[in-house]
């Protein structure tokens, strides 16, 4: 993720008066209304106090949507080191994608198909992609991740009642910072609590 943007903060840095995105050498005001920001401050790579991170989080058409930005050199410019969608129980089920999955004898995914209009499809998985089945507080989740040049975008997969049809849950990017070095994969307990917002909204 190499996103970049610009904060202008209150005098105690505790609030989020503007945002910018930077592209290149110009920057584009980005609109916060409907947003919530959470603020992180301490010591930067220089030694000084300042903000080390924001939290975006906001509520849009079903999606719950949170973005993490750090500046942990103290530069003033924050790079987008996470971000995740998260659908929440009023979200539509036309919004809520739908797969199967063929697992082999050791419960790899050999295969994937998605419901589109009526029809079950076979999804080509590509070779910078993978499927781990991860279990986390009693709910097995199937994670899609997508290799990028610094970090992975991912999907998770839920099926609560069992009946074979998986429903994405949750999409998004992370960088090195969410991601199991061991794995490769996005680190689901680093992101469980953003999930929260999907818990008990699957059928």
């Amino acid at each position: 993720m190499s996103d970049l943007y610009k904060f202008q903060f209150d005098v105690n840095n505790t609030s989020v008066l503007q945002m910018w995105e930077v592209e290149r050498y110009k920057t584009k005001l980005q609109k916060t209304l409907g947003s919530t920001f959470e603020v992180e401050t301490g010591l930067n790579d220089s030694g000084l106090t300042g903000v080390l991170s924001v939290t975006q989080s906001k509520l849009s058409k079903g999606f719950a949507k949170t973005s993490v930005f750090e500046d942990q050199d103290g530069d003033g410019l924050f790079q987008q080191a996470f971000e995740i969608q998260v659908a929440t129980s009023t979200a539509t089920a036309a919004q809520l994608e739908k797969h199967k999955f063929s697992f082999d004898a050791s419960g790899q995914v050999t295969a994937d198909y998605e419901l589109s209009k009526g029809i079950w499809k076979l999804v080509g998985i590509d070779q910078d992609e993978a499927f781990t089945v991860v279990s986390l507080d009693g709910v097995d989740y199937v994670v899609k991740t997508e290799q990028e040049r610094d970090g992975v975008e991912f999907e998770l997969f839920r099926d609560d009642n069992q009946d074979g049809v998986w429903t994405r849950i949750a999409e998004g990017e992370a960088g090195a910072g969410f991601v199991d070095a061991s794995t490769g994969t996005v680190d689901l307990v680093g992101v469980q609590i953003y999930l929260d917002a999907a818990i008990g909204m699957v059928g």
